[in-house]
């Protein structure tokens, strides 16, 4: 293949993908081990994460979830935590190809710090307006 048919723009893009890809499945551990962790210290009684495949999860625990998706193109993801169908909360987030998230108007955060903040958001969010 000739440099002239190589798109420096088509490698850049298909090497953050690939990155971002990897990237996804790492968050996808640590938001297993995390939950892991958190049942192993007796903090958490029962959650598990569900229904993940190449750009998303669900993290569910007795009456609530939280499905995140993601981009893979652009690290650009949501999240929503629901519970019995109704919506409790919802946002934004994104996974940079330097291994750091961004979640709503915080600053760049550790993979590790972004799942705990999202586990936070999961179990602490207040259940007002939500017919029991």
């Amino acid at each position: 293949m000739s440099a002239a048919t190589l798109d420096p723009e088509d490698v850049t893009t298909s090497i953050a993908g690939a990155v971002l890809a990897e990237l996804w499945i790492s968050f996808v551990a640590l938001t297993r081990s995390h939950l892991g962790a958190l049942q192993t210290t007796g903090r958490l009684a029962k959650a598990t994460l569900t229904e993940a495949d190449d750009n998303s999860f669900t993290v569910r625990d007795l009456s609530r979830s939280m499905t995140l998706a993601i981009s893979l193109e652009d690290g650009r993801g949501t999240y929503r935590v629901e519970r019995m169908g109704a919506v409790l909360d919802k946002g934004a987030w994104m996974l940079r190809a330097d291994a750091t998230v961004l979640m709503d108007s915080e600053g760049p955060q550790d993979m590790e710090l972004a799942i705990e903040a999202l586990a936070r958001k999961l179990w602490s969010t207040p259940l007002e307006g939500v017919a029991l």
